[in-house]
């Protein structure tokens, strides 16, 4: 009979997996379960970056669905894209507004 790790068990081991192949306890301090405050020197002194290691869902519940890696990377495609497109709004409005005070400007210098 095969040996079977329960959920909180499994979800322990990938934690624990992913915290030592990234080395993230030897880069920082462990501030919660699997919660780590990583120290990153700066030009204005040392910041802090915080990184939280959750094991991905694997099952669908009634409240939640598994986790599906090519429907996270659609998302987050999705969610780049439309703040690219937001981001080239506002240059196309500055861009604009600069053109109007130029041509004011000019307007008025003659």
């Amino acid at each position: 009979m095969a040996n079977t790790m329960k959920k909180t068990e499994l979800d322990t081991f990938v934690r624990d997996a992913v915290i030592n192949s990234l080395g993230i306890s030897e880069a920082g301090t462990q501030i919660g379960v699997s919660e780590y405050a990583i120290p990153v020197e700066t030009p204005e002194g040392v910041f802090y970056a915080k990184v939280n290691v959750t094991a991905a869902q694997r099952t669908a519940t009634k409240v939640t669905e598994a986790f599906d890696l090519e429907v996270a990377v659609k998302k987050f495609n999705k969610v780049m894209n439309e703040r690219a497109e937001k981001a080239a709004e506002r240059e196309a409005k500055k861009a604009e507004k600069a053109a109007k005070a130029a041509a004011k400007a000019e307007k008025s210098e003659d």
